[in-house]
């Protein structure tokens, strides 16, 4: 793994994976809509692509030449009704399928896997973009399964986690659970 690219480069985890990758000595693309919502300091270590997902053309461009794809993508706190986000992450696949790039980490929510009815109210309609994300997917890495033995993950881990299992066969085509074990 040489090169990857990053959705959601500016959010809270796509920060925190730009800077694992960069740490591990990674070439990195940060996809982005807004070049300024990058960290000044991060942009200097960066390939810059301004452009947005719902743009086949320049989702391709971005993944063109890469070794691995991590997405990232979310609303921020806007939690209304949207399909923003599976149509950009099948853009994204369809541009991994025609520039032959195989490994993907995608971060998505837990309450996938909660049942319907458990899912705070709050959240119903996010749950449902991020439930078309996943039938969308190749890996998924996502937080707190049933089977976590906690809630909660620092950022910093999971965008690191997201940026190592690139490259560990044994995350490859996996749903993953993960969290930091709670201290006793």
């Amino acid at each position: 793994m040489k090169t990857i690219v990053v959705f959601g480069s500016t959010g809270t985890i796509g920060l925190c994976a730009l800077e694992a990758a960069v740490k591990k000595g990674l070439t990195v693309r940060a996809f982005v809509r807004n070049p300024s919502k990058l960290p000044e300091d991060l942009k200097s270590k960066l390939e810059v692509f301004q452009g947005n997902v719902l743009e086949p053309d320049s989702v391709h461009e971005a993944v063109e030449g890469t070794d691995g794809v991590v997405i990232t993508l979310g609303t921020g706190s806007k939690l209304d009704a949207t399909s923003d986000l599976s149509e950009g992450i099948k853009n994204i696949i369809d541009a991994m399928r025609a520039t032959n790039v195989k490994n993907v980490a995608v971060c998505l929510s837990a309450f996938l896997f909660y049942d319907a009815e458990k899912v705070p109210p709050i959240f119903v309609e996010i749950t449902k973009e991020h439930n078309r994300m996943y039938q969308a997917r190749e890996t998924i890495i996502q937080i707190n399964p049933k089977t976590s033995p906690g809630r909660a993950i620092s950022k910093w881990d999971l965008g690191t986690f997201l940026v190592d299992a690139l490259s560990e066969p044994k995350y490859y085509k996996s749903v993953i659970g993960i969290c930091n074990v709670p201290k006793e």
